[in-house]
Order: C-alpha cells, then sequence, then structure tokens
C-alpha cells in the first residue's frame, strides 16, 4: 500500500512548508520514488505554462521531480476564484474530482506521496474543500504542525483536531515547530502530558531557526513591489540584522554590521558615501533608500558601481521600517540557501519510521 502523508497546520507561518522540506527529505532515503502535491493552492506561479501553488514549483525545482505540475497542484485559489464558486460558476464536485484524479495519477509511480495543506484546516471551506476534507478524500495519514508553545499550541491543536474529526479524519499525530532552545525542556514537558488526553504522539520538536526567518533584498523587492536599483546577483543575500539609520553619521558609522539591512532616507548623500565605504571592507549589507523624493542620478551611480543590493520605496523610513517588521518571508525556489538550511533545521528533529508505523485508521 502506498504510503500518503498529508501535513496540515494550525495556522499560517507555523513553518510547514518547512517541515515538509525536512519529511520529504528524509521520505526519499526511506522510499524509491516520493511525490509531492498541493491539492489546494492559493499564492501560485506560472510553471510549465499553468498556474501551480508558488510550494509546487519549490519542490519541483529544488528536488527535481518530473511528475507533470498539473498533477501536483490540481486546484489553484487564483484571483477571482472564490467568487466564482459563489456564483456556482465552478462547482465543487468538479474541483474534488480534480483533486482525486491528480492524486490517482501520482499514485502511479510513486511509492510516497506527501500532501500538504494550506493554512489551517478549515482553509478551502468555501468550496467544500477545507484541507480536513481533502485529508479525508485522499484517504491519508494526517499528521499537524502547530506552533512551539503550551497554552495556546494545546488550544489550536484542539480546534484543528475537531475539524479533522467533523470529517472523519483521524489526527495521527503531531510536530511542533519554532520551539526556543531556553523554552524546549518545559515545552515537551507540558506538551506532551497535554496530547496525552487525546491519545497523540509527539512526532517531532523543532528547534527554533533564526535564518529561516530572514528575508533577502528579493523578499523586500516582492514586498515593496519595487525593482532593485542594483546588487541584482546579490538579491538572495540574506540579512541577520537590519537598522533605522536617522542619527548623526559618526554615531551610525560605530553601528554598522556584516549581513545587515540598512534603511535611510535618500536625501542622506553623505550617509550612503558611508555606507558604501564600509561595505568595501565589510560585504553582504543591503540598502533601502526612502522618502518622497527618489534617489539623485549620483547616488545611483554610487550604488550601481559599488553593486550593492539597493531598493528605493517611496514612504517614510519609520514606516518602510514598520512593513518590514510585520513582513514574514517565505521559501523562494531560487534561494536554495534558504531551502537547504530548513531541511538541515528540520529533518534531524523528525522520525520518519516513527510516521511510517503509525496505522492509517480506517476512515468514517
Amino acid at each position: 500500500m502506498k504510503e500518503t502523508i498529508y501535513v496540515g497546520a494550525t495556522g499560517q507561518n507555523v513553518g510547514k512548508t518547512a517541515v515538509c522540506l525536512g519529511l520529504f527529505s528524509k521520505l526519499k532515503k526511506k522510499f524509491a520514488k516520493v511525490g509531492f502535491i498541493k491539492p489546494v493552492g492559493q499564492k501560485h506561479v506560472m510553471l510549465e505554462g499553468i498556474a501551480v501553488d508558488k510550494d509546487v514549483a519549490l519542490f519541483k525545482s529544488h528536488f527535481h521531480l518530473d511528475e507533470n505540475a498539473a498533477d501536483m497542484s490540481p486546484v489553484v485559489f487564483t484571483q477571482g476564484f472564490t467568487k466564482k464558486i459563489l456564483d456556482k460558476k465552478i462547482t465543487s464536485a468538479s474541483l474534488e474530482k480534480a483533486i482525486i484524479k491528480a492524486h490517482e495519477e501520482l499514485s502511479k509511480t510513486c511509492d510516497a506521496i506527501l500532501i500538504e495543506g494550506t493554512g489551517h484546516m478549515g482553509v478551502g471551506s468555501i468550496a467544500n474543500l477545507s484541507c480536513a476534507r481533502v485529508a479525508k478524500i485522499l484517504n491519508a495519514k494526517t499528521i499537524l504542525v502547530a506552533k512551539g508553545g503550551i497554552g495556546s499550541t494545546l488550544d489550536e491543536i484542539a480546534v484543528n483536531k475537531a475539524l479533522l474529526e467533523f470529517e472523519g479524519v483521524e489526527l495521527s499525530g503531531v510536530v511542533i515547530n519554532k520551539v526556543l532552545d531556553s523554552k524546549k525542556r518545559e515545552v515537551l514537558k507540558y506538551l506532551k502530558k497535554g496530547l496525552k488526553k487525546w491519545d497523540l504522539p509527539l512526532l517531532g520538536c523543532v528547534p527554533y531557526a533564526p535564518f529561516l526567518a530572514t528575508p533577502t533584498m528579493h523578499d523586500y523587492a516582492f514586498l515593496f513591489k519595487e525593482p532593485l536599483l542594483a546588487g541584482e546577483s546579490k538579491r538572495f543575500c540574506h540579512f541577520t540584522d537590519r537598522m533605522l539609520a536617522v542619527g548623526p553619521i559618526g554615531w551610525l558609522q560605530k553601528q554598522f554590521k556584516k549581513n545587515q539591512l540598512i534603511i535611510t532616507s535618500a536625501a542622506r548623500e553623505e550617509l550612503v558615501c558611508a555606507i558604501l565605504a564600509y561595505y568595501e571592507k565589510k560585504p553582504d549589507i543591503g540598502l533601502i533608500l526612502t522618502g518622497s523624493m527618489p534617489p539623485a542620478a549620483s547616488m545611483l551611480e554610487l550604488v550601481r558601481k559599488a553593486d550593492i543590493p539597493t531598493l528605493y520605496v517611496n514612504m517614510p523610513s519609520y514606516f518602510t521600517l514598520e512593513k518590514i517588521t510585520s513582513f514574514v518571508t517565505k521559501f523562494q525556489p531560487e534561494d536554495s540557501a534558504k531551502t537547504l538550511a530548513a531541511i538541515k533545521a528540520i529533518a534531524g528533529h523528525l522520525d520518519v519510521s516513527t510516521i511510517c508505523q503509525i496505522p492509517k485508521k480506517k476512515l468514517s
């Protein structure tokens, strides 16, 4: 029988895709051929001439998967899709049929299939294709990824577990992600107690990996919908520190660090010159120029000559920083460093043998 694992989550930004990357890499060592499918996608890219979920593009690129992209991403909620469903221009039955057919196609050549959900277990309900329902129609062994914590984590697990039970799906286990080292012992102690009352196994406890949360200039260009002014070759450099440069130049120079994103007004040409002088000695910094007036031609010439990754944003520095602070970076197929870091961070904390040995319960 094919090994079919559905990975859902308690909500957004808990690290479901990172867990899937680590799990997929370990499944590849256990099975001859592993397939990947994201039955219901939201954010999409164009691949092989069709719109597919961005995570399908990521897995297909990184793991060199040769399966048909359409089978890996059978349903994508593109712009206006929800309205078409409500207007009955698209039927839930046709979407369900497409998902089942795609899964059947992958099953013909794959020994194991990893299925990634979308958001929490209720996402997709408007089309009668919630993550919980998809897990049922694909008859998959279902595990849940939750963010490290105790009370709120158990509450979120309870809500999502209830959605699964409503659809007749029994939750097989839980993976806890992004657990702070200082809290790991306490989190493990009390989560195991909380999960015991539901008879749920803890399938992995993954430490928080700061690098996975560090954006690149490519991410910031996407966030602000602006092209890079310079440093195109360094658009996937990660910034582990950021600084809002608004003070005296002498004081600011003491705050410069490697792998630092510096946000400053485009009007401060003297500061940009100081940044470029520092950049010559210690590379891998990024620059976001702000304000209502774009950078002068002379400044553009300097940053282009230095090949420093630079972006211009037409808003005050403070509001630029505020937007950056609330931004959550996602995986990009081109950012191989982040993908490899995720696999390394996750894989060592998942016991695939235990996951595969969990019996698949008969669905009601």
